[in-house]
């Protein structure tokens, strides 16, 4: 499953550059999914991004990007900031994350022809949802965004997206352009391997990993404590929520449900998935109509197949394009009735243990990381062979 990510040639000793003035500088696509397989790959990575100094990490320098007060302040000289990394960091490739760095790479080629490469993590559209933007200017500032990174993404050497849809737009705007799914990480696999807890021995347990909107988070919690009255053996966990979400939660509901729901906080990426290997059912809750669900691309689920749980979830288009009617998931309408039915029906099933073995199956054949981090290592190696 890892041989992808063999070393190549000598040529490889590439150094690359990742920066980043939004994201932790251990971010799972930035740091875990990318930084490191090209580390696997054979080249010197270094990371600038959120952290408070300077360190090492699986092999990787990680580094602090000059922080920033708050984010008017931040949009307004990431760019600088960002070109002064250029300037002082040795590199044959920078590769930037945010679409605020979009001058900082621009300037970059342009000024000292270095080869720099923008990570389009989602639609520049979708800045119209952003909730800090007023709403009368969300369409305004929506517009501006497209035109600035459709014209500032043309003068880079190549963009990585997230998706093939988020792909499909910047075909015929940029020179290069290639997807870089965020399928489980190398090192999750690994850890995943050295956690693994046979099905017999798990705890008859759902869990939901990650971030809820403040929309979904009462559904949520409703479908969870619905489950856990019908099954007075189960427990229900909810963890990586932010303090925020958490704070929500007791608000929403008071009550633990005698102890079997559990809340939890933020987890390193490292940890996760010894919580997922000791349960026995994955949720995946989305309402449908928002925008940013037709385009996104849920790594929890992916990773709670990974780990061998039988997933519930509603049907995300680029799930069911994923894995159809096969593969560890039972989908279920964005309703919670039709969650609540499923999540039982699941549970209730002779066959769970099974289903679960597909889901993780598919994963390890077909969705790796190491495919990925291929495609990044050619999309590199396309860039330096061509001029400057």
């Amino acid at each position: 499953m890892l041989d992808d990510l063999k070393p190549g040639p000598a040529r490889d000793a590439t150094r690359v550059v990742h920066v980043s003035s939004v994201h932790p500088a251990l971010d799972g696509r930035v740091f875990y999914r990318e930084a490191m397989s090209l580390k696997r790959l054979g080249y010197e990575v270094t990371v600038f991004g959120g952290i408070e100094r300077e360190t090492e990490v699986h092999g990787v320098r990680v580094k602090p990007f000059p922080p920033s007060g708050n984010r008017f302040l931040r949009l307004l000289t990431s760019w600088w900031r960002g070109l002064r990394i250029v300037r002082e960091t040795e590199g044959d490739i920078y590769h930037f994350h945010d679409p605020e760095l979009l001058v900082a790479g621009a300037l970059a080629r342009m000024l000292w022809k270095k080869r720099v490469v923008f990570d389009a993590h989602e639609d520049p559209n979708l800045v119209r949802l952003k909730p800090y933007i007023p709403r009368p200017l969300r369409t305004i500032a929506a517009g501006a965004s497209v035109v600035a990174d459709r014209f500032l993404s043309s003068r880079f050497d190549g963009v990585v997206t997230a998706t093939e849809r988020l792909e499909e737009k910047y075909r015929g705007v940029v020179r290069r352009c290639v997807t870089f799914h965020n399928f489980p990480a190398p090192l999750f696999l690994e850890e995943r391997d050295r956690a693994f807890i046979p099905w017999a021995e798990r705890r008859a347990e759902v869990v939901h990993l990650g971030t809820a909107s403040l929309h979904r988070l009462p559904l949520i919690l409703s479908v969870a404590r619905a489950f856990l009255r019908a099954k007075p053996e189960w427990t229900f966990r909810l963890f990586g929520l932010s303090p925020a979400q958490m704070a929500a939660c007791k608000e929403l509901l008071p009550d633990s449900c005698d102890g079997r729901l559990i809340i939890q906080g933020l987890l390193g990426h490292e940890a996760v998935s010894s919580v997922l290997c000791s349960a026995q059912l994955g949720f995946n809750f989305h309402y449908l109509h928002y925008e940013q669900v037709r385009v996104a691309l849920p790594v929890k689920v992916l990773e709670y197949l990974a780990c061998g749980l039988p997933t519930v979830s509603t049907r995300v288009p680029l799930l069911t394009e994923l894995f159809g009617s096969s593969g560890g998931i039972r989908w279920c309408d964005d309703t919670e009735e039709d969650a609540l039915r499923v999540l039982l029906d699941l549970a209730d099933s002779q066959d769970r243990e099974a289903v679960g073995r597909a889901g993780m199956s598919l994963v390890d054949q077909a969705l790796s990381c190491g495919v990925e981090a291929q495609r990044l290592r050619s999309l590199y190696r396309s860039i330096l062979l061509s001029e400057a």
